[in-house]
């Protein structure tokens, strides 16, 4: 195989493969205004020989308009509910709740008390569920 067939076959995958996979992975969608957490949580057996386990998904729907998110679980979609005293700029960055404890800053989900789980990326996620 010749360089340029390598290349070619390098552009390729990157524009047909990179491309999307990123846009997936970094929920870059602009025309969406939800954006998805991945959790897991810590499971122990006896304070020892602690693992991280896959939990709920939690996706989250912003309004800046009107200073409003709703949010729903994966294992509880229904019924959808709104979270109380949020500021909203963009989807990837707002807080909610009394004294803005939990929320989204720069894309980065953070919430207080967060010792028995974690947020990983969405590749991850769906990676450890295989």
């Amino acid at each position: 195989m010749s360089d340029e067939n390598i290349t070619t076959w390098f552009w390729f995958a990157l524009i047909f493969i990179g491309l999307p996979w990123a846009a997936w992975h970094f929920d870059l969608s602009p025309l969406s205004d939800e954006i998805t957490i991945y959790q897991q949580i810590k499971k122990c057996d006896n304070n020892k020989n602690c693992k991280w386990h896959n939990n709920k998904t939690i996706t989250f729907k912003v309004n800046s308009n009107s200073q409003s998110v709703v949010f729903w679980s994966s294992d509880e979609p229904w019924p959808i509910k709104k979270a109380e005293d949020c500021i909203v700029v963009s989807k990837k960055h707002w807080n909610c709740g009394k004294y803005y404890k939990y929320g989204f800053n720069e894309g980065s989900y953070s919430r207080e008390d967060t010792t028995e789980q974690r947020y990983i990326s969405k590749t991850t996620w769906w990676y450890n569920k295989l």
